[in-house]
């Protein structure tokens, strides 16, 4: 069973967007953008891990996809968290892209 996780609202600037996620890699899990859309591409993806003092090995971190987009209409994307093996997320996040003017 996928969970619905909330959804989020980002703007978009000269054609591009970043995507911020929560993962733990270690796991398995990853974000991946899902489905095809010929309005946005990933340009790039990283993961940064959390820094903190008492920092534990396999520790969380975010996942940051750059997206380019094309057109200017909002744009709705979804994300899914799951294995690589698996053919079904955990989880679902929502975006949606709005336009700056």
């Amino acid at each position: 069973m996928t969970r619905e996780g909330p959804t989020s609202e980002v703007t978009a600037f000269d054609g591009s967007v970043e995507i911020v996620l929560p993962e733990s890699p270690t796991t398995g899990y990853r974000w991946e953008l899902e489905g095809e859309n010929d309005r946005a591409r990933v340009a790039g993806s990283l993961f940064e891990e959390i820094r903190s003092a008492e920092r534990l090995a396999g520790g969380g971190g975010m996942r940051i996809f750059r997206l380019d987009l094309f057109g200017t209409e909002p744009l709705r994307l979804s994300f899914g968290l799951r294995r690589q093996w698996d053919p079904e997320p955990i989880e679902r996040r929502a975006v949606v892209v709005m336009f700056a003017d």
